[in-house]
């Protein structure tokens, strides 16, 4: 009993001091000057663009039609790193997660606000770290959005990123892929970094009217969900040993449309790896994301052992995460 009550008063801890970091919380961008910039820098030499000893993990590719620009595939300049004797990540493993779990100071203001609720009800705890728009999973460690959030009304502005989020001491990595479907401007984007005391990672779904609006992005409603899982690791290690930091599953329960999570402890933006599975809602949609994948800077490869290519299997992409992309800070 008391091991609950004080895993739910870290749980309310954690959630105030992420009140400072929460107006980052349904992201986009948009608008030329200040889009993201990818980053120039090259990890490795590039790799080549097919899938070369792929390792499988039961979903064999299928060869789904590919419609990306042509030539784009081919002479798009890729950042890689092979990593030997890499671990497959297991996609549908509902495990607690064997990672990091080191911790960081929570500060004078936890202090305060952990004496403040000492006496407190564990339930009322609970309840008031969902109204702040968080869940917490206790095996792992680790705070996440809530489907029916109240930052999913909140929608967001490129400032939010840009100036924002730096006053609430997140700094991260982040890319976008931008994409048209179904009349509407889609924007998947990623993170991953240090928000505060924590190290987290998040994939946002948004989309906008092409015609109403140019900068401000909505977060996904309900018809408009992606199923998605992904897996977390600290370091390029970690990953090739398998050891990962949590991961995050909504990958059949409907999906979601902001799929993140926060755990307490220090890590390094740029040494990150997210292991992401994403599936789009037609081929069509599948195509035209395949072509914003390509145009972020992602390309087509081995998804297990090359990082920043994707492997497609019909309307399901894998995409192995780490220098893509640009700095906030």
């Amino acid at each position: 009993m008391m091991k609950n009550i004080a895993v739910r008063i870290t749980s309310a801890v954690i959630a105030l001091i992420m009140i400072a970091c929460v107006f980052s919380s349904c992201k986009s961008k948009k608008s030329d000057d200040e889009e993201i910039t990818r980053s120039d820098q090259v990890i490795a030499g590039p790799v080549t663009t097919t899938e070369n000893g792929e390792t499988t993990t039961g979903e064999e590719t299928t060869g789904g039609e590919t419609t990306a620009a042509a030539g784009a595939a081919t002479t798009k300049a890729s950042s890689s790193l092979s990593v030997p004797s890499v671990t497959t990540p297991n996609f549908n493993s509902t495990t607690a997660a064997s990672g990091s779990n080191s911790s960081s100071s929570i500060g004078t203001m936890g202090s305060t606000i952990l004496g403040a609720l000492a006496n407190a009800d564990p339930d009322t705890i609970a309840a008031f770290v969902n109204n702040m728009g968080f869940g917490y999973d206790a095996d792992q460690g680790v705070f996440y959005s809530l489907m029916d959030s109240w930052q999913r009304d909140a929608n967001f502005i490129s400032q939010y990123d840009k100036y924002a989020a730096i006053f609430g001491n997140m700094r991260y990595l982040t890319t976008t892929i931008d994409f048209n479907y179904d009349g509407l401007d889609w924007r998947i984007q990623l993170w991953k970094g240090q928000y505060g005391t924590f190290g987290g990672g998040e994939v946002g779904v948004y989309t906008k009217d092409p015609k109403t609006n140019d900068k401000l992005y909505n977060c996904a409603d309900n018809d408009h969900l992606l199923n998605m899982y992904y897996d977390l690791y600290t370091s390029v290690s970690a990953y090739a040993s398998g050891n990962r930091f949590f991961y995050r599953d909504a990958w059949n329960d409907g999906g979601h449309w902001w799929l993140t999570g926060f755990k307490l402890g220090t890590v390094a933006p740029k040494e990150m790896v997210m292991s992401l599975k994403i599936k789009m809602r037609t081929r069509k949609m599948a195509n035209a994301f395949e072509d914003g994948l390509i145009n972020a800077g992602f390309y087509k490869g081995n998804a297990y052992t090359n990082y920043d290519s994707y492997k497609r299997d019909d309307r399901v992409f894998y995409i192995l995460w780490y220098h893509t992309g640009s700095l906030n800070y």
